[in-house]
Order: structure tokens, then C-alpha cells, then sequence
């Protein structure tokens, strides 16, 4: 929820188009999946082949946030790759103003 929540934020400040706010959170359900399923891996993991108090410890019950850091160091990337292709706009001074033009 808490990753939903800042690319709906994050897609309302960086991105203009509308289409692209929408395919900003689409892109974060798979990254969500993504990342919780690497979460449990971890853990399993951990469980199976170090100590089984992983499933019950601190990393279980605290160690959200470092995938949610995962999480939206993938969804920064995205964002990025996103803007990318939008145009700077172009900065033109008038002529009357600069002293050769007098």
C-alpha cells in the first residue's frame, strides 16, 4: 500500500500526462509482487539454510522497509526512464534586449 501510495504521489508531481500517471501504477502492482516475493524468498531461505528464527525475528516483522527501499529504487528507475523523453523547453531572450541590438 505504502509504495501505491507514494508513486500515485510521486506520478502526480513528476509527470503531466495522464496516460503516464496511469502506467506509472500499473507498473508498481508487478514491482509490489515483485519484491514481496522476494521478501519471502529471502526468508525461506534464511530459515532453511541459517537459523529458523528468521521466520519470527526482526527481519520478518521489521524488514519491510528495506524492501519497500527496494521497491522504490526500482520505481525512481522507472520514473526516470519515463521522463526522459519529455523536451526541455527552450529558453530564447528577445532581441531588443541585449545592448548589440541597440
Amino acid at each position: 500500500m505504502a509504495l501505491l501510495i507514494v508513486t500515485l504521489l510521486a506520478g502526480r508531481l513528476f509527470l503531466r500526462s495522464k496516460l503516464k500517471r496511469a502506467l506509472l501504477v500499473l507498473i508498481a502492482l508487478p514491482v509490489v509482487c515483485v519484491t514481496n516475493s522476494i521478501r519471502i524468498s529471502a526468508l525461506t531461505m534464511l530459515a532453511i539454510y541459517v537459523n529458523k528464527s528468521f521466520l519470527y525475528g526482526r527481519l520478518h516483522h521489521e524488514g519491510g522497509f528495506l524492501f519497500l527501499g527496494l521497491a522504490l529504487a526500482i520505481m525512481a528507475g522507472v520514473l526516470y526512464l519515463m521522463g526522459l523523453r519529455r523536451k526541455k523547453p527552450e529558453v530564447c531572450a528577445p532581441a531588443s534586449s541585449s545592448p548589440a541590438a541597440r
